[in-house]
C-alpha cells in the first residue's frame, strides 16, 4: 500500500471512528444537557453518517489519481483568487508529501486576498458538507493574516470572490476568537464568536501547522444553519470542538444553485500597513459531501 492509500484509508477510518464516537455520546447523553444540545447532536450524527470524502488536495505532482479521491489537478479543480497577493507551491514544508501552498502579499498597504475556491463538478453546489484544512503563516513583523473557511459561496466557476457568502474567520495572529460571519455584497454580518478554551478559540499560534475542520448541515428540528467548528489535537490525535455549534436561522443560499467551498486569506483590512513577507500556507484540504 502507497502513500496515497494509507492517507485514503487513514481519513475513511478516522470517519468511521467520529461516527461510533457520536453514537456513544447520544446513547450516554455526555456532555448534552439540554433538549436542544441533544436535537443539534442527533441531526449533527445523521450529516455525519451520509457524509463521503470528494477528494483530497495534497498541492503536489497530479500524475496520480488514487480511487477518485485525490484531485488530480491544481488548475484544474480549483480557482485561484489573486488580489494584491503572490502564490506559488512550496516543496519545503508541508503536511503530507511533496510540497504545500503558500500566498504572500505583494503590497504594502491595503487589502490583499489570496486563496482557492474548488471548481470540481461534485462540489460547486454543497448546501451541506465539511471542509478540512491544514495551515500556518509566518509574519516576521507581526502584521496580521486571517484565514477565512468559505462555504456556500455564491461566486460563479471562473470568478471567484468573497462578498457573498458564509464563512468563518480564523485570526491567524492575535487572541480574537474564530468569528462565524454571512457576508451579503462584501457586508459582513456577525453571528456569533466560537468562544472556548481549545486551540484556536482566543490566544492561538499558526507559526506551525494547525489542523482545522468546518461542518455546516440543516437542523431540521428549528429549520436553521449550523456550523461547528473543530481544531484537530496532535497529543489527542483526535478533532476537539473549539465552543458550542453556532447557529443561524436565515439559513442564507440554501435554496441556490450555486455553494461553493474553499479557503481565502486576507488581512481584512483596506487601510493598514501589511507585510510583504507574510506568507501564509495551506495543505491536505478535505472536502466532503453529502452522499
Amino acid at each position: 500500500m502507497d502513500y496515497l492509500d494509507k492517507l485514503i484509508q487513514q481519513r475513511l477510518e478516522e470517519h468511521q471512528r467520529e461516527i461510533e464516537q457520536l453514537e456513544k455520546k447520544l446513547q450516554e447523553y455526555k456532555g448534552l444537557i439540554s433538549e436542544k444540545q441533544i436535537k443539534i447532536e442527533e441531526s449533527y450524527l445523521k450529516i455525519v453518517k451520509n457524509l463521503k470524502l470528494i477528494g483530497i488536495e495534497l498541492f503536489g505532482k497530479r500524475s496520480i489519481q488514487k480511487k477518485g479521491y485525490i484531485f488530480p489537478n491544481l488548475l484544474d479543480d480549483w480557482d485561484l483568487l489573486i488580489s494584491g497577493t503572490t502564490w506559488d507551491i512550496d516543496a519545503s514544508t508541508y503536511v503530507s508529501q511533496p510540497s504545500s501552498i503558500y500566498f504572500s502579499p505583494t503590497i504594502d498597504y491595503g487589502l490583499w486576498k489570496g486563496g482557492i475556491l474548488c471548481k470540481h463538478p461534485d462540489t460547486v453546489n454543497l448546501v451541506q458538507g465539511r471542509l478540512v484544512v491544514h495551515a500556518k503563516v509566518n509574519s516576521p513583523e507581526g502584521y496580521p493574516a486571517d484565514m477565512h473557511l468559505n462555504f456556500r459561496n455564491q461566486s460563479t466557476v471562473g470568478n471567484p470572490d468573497d462578498e457573498t457568502t458564509y464563512l468563518v474567520k480564523i485570526f491567524l495572529l492575535g487572541n480574537d476568537y474564530p468569528t462565524f460571519i454571512r457576508r451579503i455584497n462584501d457586508h459582513p454580518i456577525v453571528l456569533g464568536k466560537y468562544v472556548g478554551g481549545y486551540a484556536c478559540s482566543g490566544s492561538h499560534n499558526f507559526s506551525t501547522w494547525q489542523g482545522l475542520r468546518v461542518t455546516w448541515w440543516n437542523d431540521p428540528n428549528w429549520d436553521c444553519l449550523v456550523v461547528r467548528l473543530e481544531c484537530y489535537s496532535d497529543s489527542e490525535n483526535k478533532w476537539i470542538p473549539v465552543s458550542n455549534d453556532l447557529l443561524d436561522s436565515e439559513n442564507a443560499f440554501k435554496d441556490s444553485q450555486v455553494n461553493r467551498v474553499g479557503v481565502i486569506f486576507s488581512d481584512d483590512c483596506a487601510q493598514c500597513y501589511t507585510d510583504p513577507e507574510i506568507k501564509c500556507w495551506l495543505d491536505d484540504v478535505e472536502i466532503w459531501a453529502p452522499s
